[in-house]
């Protein structure tokens, strides 16, 4: 799901940097860790609709991440592609990331925090930051967990939000997913203008590879 328009041009190869990095990071955490780690890795498809961020239209998405969990400490870091107007690499196509660390506080809740990235593949003219503070807890219990996040805005250009990330077990490695989010901003770069509002709303099935014993 995109969560921001941004940049295109000469700064591409910055954002698979970025990219490549958080996914990095995330997995070599695990083997830092000890014996006691366990790592989950999972893709998922699905499609859904946007209202603003200069889109009004149904979209779809395909997601890939790892989870790993060591004692109480949780890390997730997920690259994820959408369109926002049904073509391939054109204007509403949205690269985007993310990582986050968290801190199991209770039994079934964890908090932390992260960061977010997004681009707008199509719309070099566009000015808003493609990097957002993440703030996060998180509840799971059994086959449920929603991650609930707040995109605190960074940079010049006002852009900021909450973004609520469920999932259910329906099956052997199979979950349902769902993606949430409500984003406020300065449109196209106009730091004088109104506050606008916008939204979005993701549906689609994931597969977790080696999957946690808890939540069979």
């Amino acid at each position: 799901m995109g969560t921001s328009p941004g940049k295109c041009g000469t700064k591409k190869g910055n954002s698979m940097k970025l990219i490549t990095g958080l996914v990095l990071f995330a997995a070599l955490l695990a083997p830092v860790c000890s014996a006691q780690t366990h790592t989950t890795f999972y893709g998922d498809g699905g499609g859904g609709f946007s209202r603003g961020l200069g889109f009004n239209m149904q979209d779809f998405a395909f997601d890939g991440g790892l989870n790993f969990y060591h004692d109480k400490y949780f890390g997730e870091g997920e690259v994820g592609w959408d369109n926002a107007d049904l073509t391939f690499l054109q204007a509403g196509t949205t690269l985007r990331a993310h990582g986050l660390f968290m801190y199991q506080a209770k039994e079934h809740w964890r908090f932390g925090g992260g960061l977010h990235y997004s681009t707008v593949i199509g719309q070099p003219s566009d000015q808003i930051s493609k990097y957002w503070p993440v703030a996060a807890a998180t509840y799971e219990r059994g086959r449920f967990r929603i991650n609930n996040e707040y995109l605190f805005s960074f940079g010049n250009y006002l852009m900021t939000g909450p973004l609520a990330d469920m999932r259910v077990r329906i099956g052997k490695g199979f979950y349902y997913r769902e993606r949430f989010g409500l984003f406020f901003y300065h449109d196209r770069g106009l730091v004088a203008s109104p506050l606008f509002r916008g939204g979005e709303a993701d549906f689609g099935i994931m597969y977790v590879f080696h999957e946690r014993p808890e939540v069979q």
